[in-house]
């Protein structure tokens, strides 16, 4: 789970250069939660606005299978 974490992580730096942990959370490991088979990371960036991007836990576990 660690790599998909780490895998949200950068692609929302790629996407938005700045990031930071939503809300009052202290990093980055506190802002993922898991809706309808989703791993969504939530963030925020430069201009205090929170974000979402999340990858589909179905098609990582097909892709293992």
């Amino acid at each position: 789970m660690d790599d998909l974490k780490l895998k949200l992580i950068l692609q929302a730096k790629k996407l938005y250069n700045h990031i930071y942990p939503c809300g009052n959370k202290d990093s980055f490991n506190e802002c993922f939660t898991i809706n309808e088979n989703n791993l969504v990371f939530w963030f925020n960036t430069k201009d205090h606005s929170t974000h979402m991007i999340k990858i589909s836990l179905e098609n990582i576990l097909e892709m293992i299978s």
